[in-house]
């Protein structure tokens, strides 16, 4: 896996990539989420949200969005760009339950130093991990608020997937430093 670009880059067009997300997300992809997604303060919860991004990957590879994969990261202690602040409507264009994200960041002043330094130090296997970070991707999910703020709707926000995306660069980056090899 090559490294996944920090979203706010200059050289990234974030209204292209938006356009494409807007179009991939689908009900379907939003229920897919709901229902099988994992959020087990476990490995799983690393393991699966990364072959969601994945199927994202895919989509925007076949629909001439290759120069988006792997998909750019959104880090929290940055605004959230213009372009993402949007909800993708219901398949049949009503909103339903989804409601407009409610703030825009940065979510925190620094990223906690366990995520940015050598991983491996932080945590001495991919469970401890998983369950830290997902308890720091909850909180950043409440944060933002409207439809990020509730986890059964949120891949309707693509910033979603940009939040996961950083979520995996961290799994990622533990993977490099020789972590979860056991």
């Amino acid at each position: 896996m090559s490294a996944r670009p920090d979203l706010t880059s200059d050289r990234i067009d974030r209204q292209m990539l938006v356009n494409l997300m807007l179009d991939y997300i689908t009900d379907a992809v939003v229920e897919d989420h709901r229902i099988n997604g994992q959020h087990t303060s476990d490995k799983r919860f690393l393991i699966w949200h990364r072959g969601y991004i994945g199927k994202l990957e895919e989509y925007l590879s076949a629909n001439g969005g290759e120069q988006f994969v792997p998909l750019p990261y959104w880090a929290p202690d940055t605004i959230v760009p213009n372009e993402f602040r949007v909800v993708k409507p219901q398949d049949d264009g009503t909103m339903g339950e989804r409601t407009p994200l409610e703030r825009f960041g940065p979510a925190v002043q620094n990223i906690p130093s366990s995520y940015t330094t050598d991983l491996c130090s932080s945590f001495a296997e991919i469970d401890d991990l998983a369950n830290d970070l997902e308890s720091f991707h909850n909180t950043i999910h409440g944060y933002i608020g409207g439809t990020m703020g509730d986890i059964r709707i949120a891949p309707a926000a693509p910033l979603f997937f940009c939040w996961h995306g950083w979520i995996d660069k961290v799994y990622a980056d533990f993977e490099s430093c020789g972590g979860g090899q056991q």
